[in-house]
């Protein structure tokens, strides 16, 4: 599970002088950004309100690190992305003959139980560092515990 620490949105964040991924001495940075999440993330078009609210930052890491941390991050995408359209064009092909009402529930409890082992490793197998964004906060998910208490040491939290 990830470790958090919670920060004002408007803080400028302190990072430990070492690297994210090894605690190395740290040779460039990884960018880590989030779109803004909140209640206009339903309302159609809020994507445009959470792309321009959200936020970025460059966090400390050695070369090895910050290729593979963005090499993480891709695969990730991927398999979720891959993960989800299978499920449900799986769904949909086992339900073909349901009744509309009827099908599309079982399309979306089919794709939710079948997608589910990949949400499950994405929340007990964390990136080393991802953050998400609202309105009033920045929340920081570090998979390393011993960095994610020396940044909250550097920084003040909510």
């Amino acid at each position: 599970m990830a470790f958090v620490v919670k920060i004002h949105k408007n803080d400028t964040p302190k990072f430990p002088p070492i690297c994210i991924g090894c605690r190395d001495t740290p040779t460039t940075t990884v960018k880590v950004s989030s779109d803004a999440v909140g209640w206009w993330s339903v309302v159609r078009l809020g994507w445009i309100y959470g792309k321009l609210t959200g936020k970025s930052y460059q966090v400390p890491a050695c070369a090895a690190c910050a290729k593979a941390m963005k090499r993480d991050r891709r695969q990730r995408a991927v398999i979720e992305i891959g993960v989800v359209t299978c499920a449900m064009i799986l769904a949909a092909w086992v339900f073909r003959d349901w009744e509309s009402t009827t099908r599309r529930w079982a399309i979306m409890i089919f794709g939710l139980a079948i997608a589910a082992p990949w949400f499950f490793f994405d929340a007990f197998v964390p990136e080393a560092v991802s953050i998400t964004v609202t309105s009033e906060s920045v929340t920081f998910h570090f998979a390393d515990e011993e960095y994610a208490l020396d940044f909250e040491d550097r920084n003040p939290s909510l």
